[in-house]
């Protein structure tokens, strides 16, 4: 019967793992802004969600930053799609001569009502 060390691939219980040498931040950038470059900043990470290095870091390295999605992005997100799904169905219903069509198109409207309201309030709290 034949051991293997755990130097051979078996990991020690409890040891943490380091991360990859090139992922780990070590050099620092020192820059100088003034008070207005320095809130405009900080303004734009908080917009992003993110923190001022990492934002700095996208920015100089020329990577995409786009805005946080706001509070209840969501939830409306996935009201639209239900109202989308909801006039499949209809489509659905009327090519197969359904009789309910035309409830089914209520029940869309009334929907689409619901979702158009919750969409001007989402608006109107000046996300």
């Amino acid at each position: 019967m034949t051991r293997c060390s755990r130097s051979e691939g078996m990991a020690k219980k409890g040891v943490r793992k380091t991360k990859d040498e090139r992922s780990l931040r070590r050099e620092r950038l020192y820059i100088r802004v003034n008070a207005h470059e320095d809130e405009a900043i900080r303004r734009y990470a908080e917009k992003a969600g993110l923190t001022v290095s990492q934002y700095a870091r996208k920015r100089l390295l020329m990577e995409p930053v786009a805005a946080a999605l706001p509070e209840g992005f969501n939830e409306l997100r996935r009201d639209i799609a239900g109202l989308c799904n909801n006039v499949n169905q209809i489509a659905r219903a009327v090519h197969m001569n359904a009789r309910d069509a035309f409830r089914a198109a209520s029940d869309a409207k009334r929907y689409a009502g619901e979702v158009y309201q919750m969409l001007t309030e989402w608006m109107n709290r000046g996300v």
